[in-house]
């Protein structure tokens, strides 16, 4: 009878080590030969794959690609890689194919280029890093050469229940519960200094009722932010800026009672809001702009001449104005009282406030901020001192 017996086999040491060096570890003596994983291995350094330059034209529209593709390798069976973008807001990367786009306006950039980190993470938890750095063509842009369409100097004289508009010629009202409303030491001549109670202009509004560009910008140093009721947060009444609003029509640059601000404009029948990502300063001259660009695709907030904050919006997008409401500085056209007292309206010195019938860019907001700082002959503290009629 033929036998069925299995024979099991014992490698000697030898021979062991042998395979061992071809890259697999096995066991020998006693037991059967067993086979254990190789080693893990980490992702590997990231490289650029993409043969172009590493550059982009500053007026490109987002997706626009920027040259780069980043690739790291992961050997190991079963493991992938992802990719993510830190140090920007300019640029986007794709999480699978590691291809960087614009993804922010590159015109607000004060330098002709800019540099991003780039990290690559395998699902084994190993990953690397790599600073990869973009240069913006045909920078700095051109200024706009927008016209402005209101300018609200303050350089009337003290007391003057009027502020003359020194594009339109014509004279917006001053409200003060004093009959005298001040004017401080500004920035350029005098600045107006509102109470916080019963202080701000008010006058028709220029421009057209809709537009595909607008900028709104002001100095201001602000003495306290505005005040409000004891209500939820949802029902606080923030102050304004400046303002041309009915419901959720025209804009509003906006600050409320913690100093969170931003601007609400009707942007194609709809409310857009853009959120400032820090609190307003106080007592410090501020150069404060919004922009509506809507050839561009975009509403932005901008301080001392930088951008802050923005948002993409459809190309070709239309500012609905509110149709026979008026232009306000210094309130809200939303009133938060107590008995017969106003809490939110501002305390503050405004000077040399602006609207302009298109979009101004970053070479005009920083000029005009090295511009107004130059020209102070007080700093933003002593512009809000308690003026020595009160």
């Amino acid at each position: 009878m033929k036998s069925t017996a299995v024979m099991r086999i014992t490698l000697p040491l030898v021979l062991a080590a042998a395979l061992a060096g071809c890259g697999s570890r096995y066991s020998s003596g006693a037991n059967p030969l067993t086979l254990s994983p190789p080693p893990n291995v980490p992702v590997s350094a990231i490289t650029d794959t993409d043969s172009a330059p590493d550059q982009v034209d500053v007026s490109a529209p987002n997706a626009t690609r920027v040259g780069i593709t980043a690739n790291a390798i992961d050997t190991n069976k079963g493991d992938t890689v992802k990719y993510s973008l830190s140090g920007s807001g300019l640029v986007t990367i794709d999480p699978n194919s590691g291809v960087v786009s614009v993804a922010g306006p590159l015109d607000s950039q004060a330098s002709s280029n800019f540099t991003f980190t780039v990290t690559a993470k395998s699902t084994d938890g190993s990953s690397s890093t790599k600073d990869f750095t973009v240069k913006l063509l045909n920078w700095p842009v051109a200024a706009s050469g927008v016209a402005a369409l209101l300018h609200l100097a303050y350089d009337e004289t003290d007391g003057s229940l009027v502020a003359t508009d020194s594009v339109g010629g014509k004279s917006l009202a001053v409200s003060s519960k004093l009959n005298y409303p001040e004017r401080v030491p500004g920035v350029r001549g005098t600045a107006l200094r509102t109470d916080g109670f019963s202080t701000w202009v008010t006058g028709a509004s220029p421009g057209p009722l809709t537009t595909s560009a607008l900028s709104v910008e002001t100095w201001i140093s602000l003495e306290s932010y505005p005040s409000d009721r004891e209500v939820p947060f949802v029902s606080l009444s923030p102050s304004s800026i400046i303002n041309q609003t009915d419901g959720d029509l025209g804009y509003n640059l906006y600050i409320d009672a913690f100093g969170d601000w931003g601007l609400t404009a009707n942007i194609n029948g709809s409310r857009v809001t853009l959120t400032a990502p820090h609190p307003f300063p106080l007592y410090d001259w501020t150069h404060v702009a919004a922009v509506v660009d809507g050839s561009a695709g975009r509403v932005s907030l901008w301080i001392n001449g930088q951008i802050v904050a923005f948002q993409s919006i459809p190309r070709g997008s239309v500012l609905r104005m509110a149709p026979s409401r008026n232009v306000i500085v210094g309130k809200s056209d939303l009133d938060a009282n107590v008995g017969i007292f106003l809490l939110n309206a501002l305390d503050a010195a405004i000077d040399e406030t602006f609207v302009y019938g298109g979009a101004r860019n970053a070479t005009d907001l920083s000029a005009e901020y090295a511009s107004g700082i130059a020209s102070a002959t007080t700093n933003g503290e002593q512009a809000v001192a308690v003026p020595p009629r009160r």
